[in-house]
């Protein structure tokens, strides 16, 4: 299949953290502020690419490419999709099965920072 590039840029973080609910926004800016000071990494590069019908058919990511720590574990991601085909009725799971991670992530974040303190 023959990709064409049409998109390069970076993703920053603290203005994806911005773009959180207003319920989780405040929260979101922190835990990313954490995430900035622990990695060394403000944005992240991607790049997209069309296919002949004009679809998104692949995108790559390079997280860790822009920190500042010279330690940092730099991590690509590449996802092509392949087949496209009618978006499939899935019925959201029962509540009881579900759970929001983001608290934990940050609990996790902070634990870290003071770890590293």
């Amino acid at each position: 299949m023959a990709f064409l590039t049409i998109g390069r840029g970076e993703i920053e973080l603290q203005r994806a953290a911005r773009l959180a609910s207003s319920d989780r926004r405040s929260l979101t800016i922190v835990a990313v502020g954490n995430l900035e000071g622990i990695t060394g990494v403000s944005a992240v590069p991607f790049e997209v690419w069309i296919d002949s019908q004009r679809r998104v058919s692949r995108v790559s990511l390079a997280e860790g490419e822009s920190s500042t720590n010279p330690n940092a574990v730099k991590v690509y991601i590449t996802v092509d999709f392949l087949h496209f085909a009618h978006e499939p009725r899935t019925p959201a799971p029962p509540a009881g099965d579900t759970s929001d991670a983001s608290s934990a992530a940050v609990r996790g974040v902070n634990a870290e920072l003071h770890t590293a303190q």
